[in-house]
């Protein structure tokens, strides 16, 4: 995460920019690491679609607390 972070703070953005661009891309990876593991879990258990939006979304929403709590620390200039 330092290393995409400081990607994205050498660009010469505003920092609401940085922040939108950063959740969006923590955002699609989270989701697409929990479709991944409910195409996984699928076969045995959590077959029906319901489940497959709570294991992409809750990831989702994980993205932009651990965003907000990194950025504590880390602010973008």
């Amino acid at each position: 995460m330092n290393t995409l972070w400081t990607h994205i703070d050498n660009k010469k953005w505003k920092p609401e920019t940085k922040y939108a661009v950063i959740i969006s891309i923590l955002g699609t990876l989270f989701g697409l690491v929990g479709f991944l593991v409910w195409i996984i879990v699928k076969n045995w258990a959590f077959s029906t679609p319901d489940w497959m939006i709570c294991f992409i979304g809750y990831p989702v929403l994980l993205s932009f607390y651990i965003v907000v709590f990194y950025s504590c620390r880390h602010e973008f200039q």
